[in-house]
């Protein structure tokens, strides 16, 4: 009886697995093929989570290669006149002219059927061994196979033909390493930093020239760069040196581009330099929190009906109370009560008191209730993506309240400008702390640190922040909130960031 059981999993494990993988989540996208100058072909590409696999058959195929099985179970070997491919199912290592590589997902078998991630096809390495420049267009689902040519130009220019991301190029300077990614259309993107060891920009619908876009170079801030191309996106990867400092990320027009400004960290002999002429510039006296909304605007409200204008307060009062004590400074709270103070007024009361840092405290909200988390903002004029730009949009909607407030005016035009120009280095760094303290606490998931266009921040003297500490929207974390002992917690890790960023100021960064 105990071997029948046994023998009944073994059968229908893999048939459930076989199920699932290709399970209703899974859909199946009709693609264009160019194969040099021959007629259109057209097959399916398999999307597995919005990834994209072809099929092993198909690949033989369009490259005009031997498909026939490996010594090992699962292996799929692909025969090219310059070498040998080797696919395992289930296995994200691929074999490549005997060199093993690791690729991001792992080919899958269904019904019989291999089915290898897009990935592996479009890879420089792959590549080499086919004798051809092989991209992928997601926006006209083109896969294009262009034939070897002899003449640079020509190749140059059928690649053009298939991407949008025209080039991507890194460019040193004195006190910064700019990398520009040229686009041919208007492309959306979003980007995130691994702490200083990498900076991932990744744009949607992008299709670029892996090989092109994948070198390294002899600069301590940015040292090499890596172009990915994914099924529905491309990913650019910056490998940061040991001198990269802050960053600026901003998609700029005529002609389109994405810019990736790092900032160089000041060297130990300049370093000492600019301690004995700005250590007593760079003090952290006066520290202005801004309590979220108040008065007639309540600014969020929770599934229960909390007001983010209240807890914002008790979190305000909390952090003010650490700082005061921690960091022995002078901190001034733009509210202490109920009250309603338009956004100009919040910066203008940090610029008559001197301070040396603005906070500006909220909680967050989204129409999907299940959205979490805590997030930091320093300003800018362009959002790192849609969600920031809705927050910005969702904090800056008080301005309907507010009367007698000319934003037309040339002077907050300037202090804007100011603010986002003279202060962004300085108020990345202070989100970068602040964000590192709330990791490290565990009581929040960290969406991490963002840019946009809040009006709050604009005007500020001095570096500034913007911290949304949860989203009230969502019913569990409304409830947290409310609490006493969450809103202390939650107070005291930004407060330990704010001390980190005191201590690497004073340092003379």
């Amino acid at each position: 009886m105990k071997k029948i059981f046994i023998l009944a999993i073994a059968v229908v494990f893999p048939v459930f697995l076989a199920l699932n993988v290709a399970g209703d989540d899974n859909s199946k996208l009709e693609i264009k093929v160019l194969v040099d100058d021959e007629p259109a072909r057209k097959l399916d590409m398999l999307l597995v989570d919005k990834k994209g696999y072809l099929a092993i058959d198909d690949v033989a195929r369009i490259f005009n290669a031997e498909l026939e099985p490996g010594k090992k179970p699962g292996e799929k070997v692909l025969d090219f006149s310059r070498g040998k491919v080797i696919f395992t199912d289930n296995s994200p290592y691929v074999i490549i002219n005997w060199i093993r590589r690791r690729m991001n997902k792992s080919p899958l078998s269904i019904e019989g059927r291999t089915w290898v991630p897009l990935e592996g096809i479009i890879s420089s390495a792959f590549v080499g061994v086919v004798g051809r420049t092989v991209t992928w267009n997601y926006s006209k689902k083109t896969l294009r196979v262009i034939k070897k040519s002899e003449k640079k130009e020509e190749i140059e220019e059928e690649i053009k033909k298939a991407v949008n991301i025209t080039s991507v190029n890194i460019y040193p300077h004195k006190n910064y390493t700019r990398s520009v990614i040229r686009l041919s259309e208007d492309l959306t993107y979003k980007f995130t930093r691994v702490e200083d060891k990498k900076l991932f920009l990744r744009v949607q619908n992008g299709s670029v020239d892996t090989e092109a876009g994948t070198y390294t170079l002899d600069d301590d801030v940015i040292k090499g760069i890596r172009s990915i191309q994914d099924t529905d996106s491309a990913l650019i990867e910056l490998e940061l040196g040991k001198n990269a400092g802050g960053h600026i990320v901003e998609k700029k027009t005529r002609p389109l581009r994405i810019v990736v400004d790092i900032k160089k960290k000041v060297k130990e002999e300049e370093e000492d330099k600019i301690k004995k002429t700005a250590k007593a510039k760079k003090r952290i006296r006066t520290i202005v929190i801004d309590p979220g909304h108040g008065g007639k605007d309540p600014g969020a409200i929770g599934p229960r009906g909390t007001k983010e204008k209240d807890v914002v307060l008790r979190i305000a009062r909390q952090l003010a109370r650490y700082l005061k004590k921690n960091l022995k400074c002078r901190v001034i709270m733009t509210r202490s009560s109920d009250i309603f103070i338009p956004l100009a007024q919040r910066t203008e009361i940090a610029n008559q008191k001197k301070a040396d840092l603005f906070i500006s405290i909220h909680a967050n909200a989204s129409l999907r209730k299940n959205t979490r988390g805590f997030e930091i903002f320093f300003l800018s004029e362009k959002a790192t993506d849609a969600e920031a730009q809705a927050v910005a949009n969702k904090e800056n909607e008080v301005i309907i309240l507010e009367r007698g407030i000319d934003r037309s005016d040339e002077l907050y035009k300037i202090l804007g400008e100011m603010a986002i120009y003279e202060f962004i280095n300085d108020s990345s760094e202070a989100c970068s702390f602040v964000s590192k303290a709330v990791s490290k606490s565990g009581r929040l998931i960290n969406r991490g640190v963002k840019q946009a266009g809040f009006h709050v921040l604009r005007g500020a003297g001095m570096p500034s922040v913007l911290i949304e500490c949860a989203f009230i929207s969502n019913p569990t974390e409304e409830k947290r909130l409310k609490n006493s002992a969450f809103q202390s917690r939650i107070a005291k890790s930004i407060g330990e960031g704010i001390k980190e960023y005191k201590e690497w100021t004073e340092r003379g960064n």
